[in-house]
């Protein structure tokens, strides 16, 4: 639980960090003002769900449209075995 909202907590400061420029940088191509990146580096075999949504072993999720200066919360869980 406590790594799950650690989670969380992480991916919306930088969620907020990239909608307060506007834009941000992914393999040095500009990303639309409307898009969201989010490139995770997490242990081999990790798998990911957003909101319920399974991404699997997908480290880059693009979530889009978004509005400018509006706060999004989401619910990231990260599962591996240690």
């Amino acid at each position: 639980m406590f790594f799950e909202y650690q989670c969380l907590r992480l991916f919306l400061v930088l969620f907020l960090l990239i909608l307060s420029n506007g834009f941000a940088f992914a393999e040095n191509d500009l990303v639309p003002e409307d898009e969201c990146i989010l490139e995770l580096t997490l242990p081999e075999g990790a798998s990911v769900k957003v909101d319920g949504e399974d991404y699997g072993t997908q480290r880059e999720i693009t979530f889009s449209p978004l509005e400018r200066l509006k706060n999004y919360k989401s619910r990231m869980t990260i599962r591996y075995l240690r």
